[in-house]
């Protein structure tokens, strides 16, 4: 009977189901993917906000003018998150020859985002460092 109730516990206070890579902060929010959504939560708790829809997101930041670039899915260019929340709007488009741009970071000042753009998505040693400006992610 114990041990039956100790599992019933373990499943109740399981997490969601989600992709935890590379959280991002600014000032009292922590950014992170779970269940296929990019999400919110304050430092000091409370229930997450979803911000968009994400497929398999491979990195993110969040810029001092509290919008959020990140890679929301493995076959598309880096996207602009509104920090409220709502549609993604595209900031890079991959070109001929890309498969992928990941693992944005905003640059101090917010001017210019680097990236990894890459051809496939496995060996990374022939990736491209590349930076492109904010806001009209050229």
């Amino acid at each position: 009977m114990l041990a039956a109730l100790m599992m019933s516990a373990l499943t109740i206070a399981q997490p969601p189901q989600g992709y935890y890579r590379q959280p991002t902060m600014h000032e009292h929010t922590i950014v992170f993917v779970a269940d296929g959504k990019l999400k919110k939560v304050q430092v000091e708790g409370g229930a997450a906000m979803t911000l968009c829809e994400s497929g398999s997101a491979v990195g993110g930041a969040w810029g001092e003018d509290g919008n959020i670039i990140a890679a929301l899915d493995l076959r598309l260019g880096l996207a602009l998150i509104p920090s409220a929340g709502g549609a993604p709007k595209p900031f890079t488009t991959l070109t001929q020859g890309d498969a992928t741009h990941r693992w944005p970071q905003i640059l101090p000042g917010g001017k210019a985002v680097l990236f990894i753009s890459h051809n496939n998505s496995g060996n990374y040693d022939e990736a491209s460092i590349e930076v492109v400006t904010v806001p009209d992610g050229r």
